[in-house]
């Protein structure tokens, strides 16, 4: 027993997240996910709840009452796609680069929408843990509380970087910097876009972001997966008039 070694885990030079940090966000957001098939959904109402203000960031959902809002279609579907987008996320963490670029595309994905600063991101990663507790005070234990605080400060801190290299360089040319190194890495890192239109899914690896229509009548999300761990995923999400708001499949052959 004298040569048993005790080494104290060695955190990712990235992420600074311990490989048992990773299992404590990844077992606790399975066990979520498992007993709440509309997690995103929650996630958005317990955020809203708590901070309606940021209701007005939202301009499809601004004018409406929190307590009706889970009913629009368009809510759910975005909701939805945030959700899984943080599932990809949390199944990525072992992927430090993969990580990294899903971080910077949400990033370079708001610096456009007036009014958003990555503050705000922390007030929904907060949000995220304490919704996480309340649903799992079991496995939700004072180390899994802190795994999910490092990880969220890695990834508002990877938000920070896009919005600080944009008002350095200028937000059309940081924009569009932010889009190439997307597109030219996500295939290494086996990353497809699935973008949800009007109930159905189309899954593509090339799929651009002028393909992603905001028209009114068009229920729109995007969910990004790791395909190397959801080789087949297909889920349905049923809205409370029983249709289906999304189908989302990917992998091989779709």
């Amino acid at each position: 027993m004298g040569n048993v070694s005790h080494k104290p885990a060695v955190p990712d030079p990235q992420t600074g997240l311990t490989p048992r940090q990773v299992k404590l966000i990844q077992s606790t957001w399975q066990t979520f996910c498992s007993g709440h098939r509309e997690y995103g959904v929650l996630l958005f109402v317990a955020l809203f709840t708590k901070h309606p203000h940021l209701l007005d960031l939202f301009p499809k959902f601004r004018d409406k009452d929190i307590t009706t809002l889970m009913d629009e279609l368009v809510f759910r579907a975005h909701a939805c796609a945030i959700g899984y987008h943080i599932t990809s996320m949390v199944a990525s963490l072992e992927d430090a680069a993969a990580l990294k670029i899903m971080a910077q595309r949400v990033g370079a994905e708001h610096l456009k929408r007036h009014g958003v600063t990555p503050a705000h991101f922390e007030v929904l990663g907060d949000c995220l843990v304490d919704v996480l507790l309340e649903k799992d005070k079991r496995d939700m234990t004072v180390e899994a509380i802190q795994a999910w605080r490092e990880f969220i400060t890695y990834f508002v801190a990877v938000i920070k970087e896009v919005y600080d290299k944009d008002a350095a360089l200028g937000a059309e040319a940081t924009s569009g910097e932010w889009s190439r190194t997307y597109e030219a890495t996500r295939d290494s890192a086996s990353i497809a876009a699935v973008s949800v239109i009007g109930g159905h899914a189309g899954s593509s690896q090339k799929q651009p972001d002028s393909a992603r229509n905001s028209g009114s009548e068009r229920i729109e999300a995007a969910a990004v997966f790791q395909v190397a761990d959801h080789p087949a995923v297909a889920s349905s999400i049923q809205g409370r008039s029983g249709t289906s708001v999304l189908h989302i499949v990917t992998g091989e052959g779709h």
